[in-house]
């Protein structure tokens, strides 16, 4: 069955990110070509510690369904600049950040496979620092099911393999659509495999930004 997203048209790219041409986003993924992504990472304060925000994705996503993932991303369409990446954060979570409030964290070439296809991205990496409750989040109910948060110092430890489970808090929704308080451990088994390297790369960045806080 085919995705909605399959005919969005986007860019690709050769591997030094020289735009090459645009294609639909089927086949840019069944032919491994090169494309962009906007990454939005949400920390939030409470106290004296952090926590990183994840989505969970809708069980009828055609990748990666039922996983936790980045707080809001999304592929950057034909005619889009990175700019436009944050209608992300405004359709996924239903909050209104300007650009100019992001934190860039820098590019990183991301290489994945998921069933019969490669996928090969330019992630566009923003951390967005938040103190807006959970519950006060508008999410798009056809693309997540739960947004949660977890400590950050737990989460380098899991993706580390210090520890096997983290406790997430936060809301959960239905097939009604009605949210319901939730708090589960999760393992590592149980988030977007976008890879160590990734995560490696995002977190330590994250880290370098909230010490100069």
């Amino acid at each position: 069955m085919m995705n909605k997203c399959d005919n969005e048209i986007l860019n690709y790219y050769d591997e030094e990110g020289n735009n090459i041409g645009k294609a639909e986003r089927s086949e840019i993924h069944l032919k491994g070509l090169w494309h962009k992504t906007f990454q939005c990472w949400i920390v939030k304060k409470e106290e004296d510690q952090y926590y990183l925000l994840f989505q969970k994705r809708h069980p009828k996503k055609d990748t990666n369904p039922n996983l936790y993932d980045i707080s809001s991303a999304g592929h950057l369409q034909h005619d889009e600049d990175t700019e436009d990446g944050v209608r992300e954060l405004k359709e996924e979570l239903g909050i209104d950040v300007s650009f100019e409030k992001l934190i860039p964290l820098g590019v990183i070439k991301n290489v994945t496979r998921y069933k019969n296809y490669i996928d090969k991205e330019f992630n566009l990496l923003y951390l967005y620092i938040s103190d807006k409750p959970l519950q006060e989040y508008t999410i798009q109910l056809d693309e997540l099911t739960a947004l949660v948060k977890i400590p950050l110092k737990d989460v380098i430890k899991l993706f580390n393999g210090d520890i096997h489970e983290v406790l997430s808090e936060g809301i959960e929704y239905d097939e009604h659509g009605q949210s319901n308080p939730v708090k589960k451990y999760l393992k590592l088994d149980d988030f977007v495999p976008h890879g160590n390297e990734y995560y490696n790369y995002v977190f330590s960045k994250i880290e370098e930004v909230l010490k100069e806080l």
